[in-house]
């Protein structure tokens, strides 16, 4: 399977933690042209110029190319490799973001956000996926803490980078 890019850091620690929750892990379905997610930008998913895209496409392009997100991102189960693995992704989202153009950046940053959340709920079980999920199970308020992954705004914020690095970057996303 091909890697999703700066996405899949995001995308595939949701699925683990929702999947660990009960959630379906179903996302919703692409927003359409002219609705606006709650940090303001368009959720249109193709309506994009590429208006100064360079910088930002030619590191993601570098991202994928260098398979810094693989197959296995994400889904060791050493504390270790965990942490090391949400430190590389909020280190490449921060490039990123910086890198982004206006018309992407604030989609960019609400994945960081929720990258962050989730980073810093593990960083709560030592990076260790079976003590929070054990502590889910015990405790469901401590899955709320994760909705930033299925809020509508990071949905249409995935949605929307995914399209971006698609149609604009033309890497594929799928």
């Amino acid at each position: 399977m091909k890697s999703r890019l700066l996405l899949t850091s995001v995308v595939l620690a949701a699925g683990l933690l929702l999947g660990a929750c009960g959630d379906d892990g179903s996302s919703a379905t692409l927003a359409g042209a002219g609705s606006t997610n709650t940090s303001g930008s368009s959720a249109s998913t193709g309506d994009f110029t590429g208006k100064n895209s360079g910088e930002f496409c030619k590191y993601a392009q570098q991202i994928e190319d260098d398979g810094t997100f693989g197959d296995s991102f994400l889904e060791s189960t050493d504390t270790k490799t965990m942490k090391d693995d949400l430190k590389k992704a909020q280190d490449v989202y921060g490039t990123a973001i910086s890198k982004a153009p206006s018309e992407i950046k604030a989609d960019m940053q609400v994945m960081q956000k929720a990258l962050k959340t989730l980073g810093d709920l593990l960083a709560n079980y030592d990076f260790d996926m079976s003590k929070m999920t054990a502590a889910m199970a015990k405790d469901p308020s401590i899955a709320t803490k994760m909705e930033a992954f299925s809020s509508d705004e990071f949905q249409k914020s995935s949605e929307r980078v995914d399209a971006y690095f698609s149609q604009v970057c033309g890497i594929d996303t799928k």
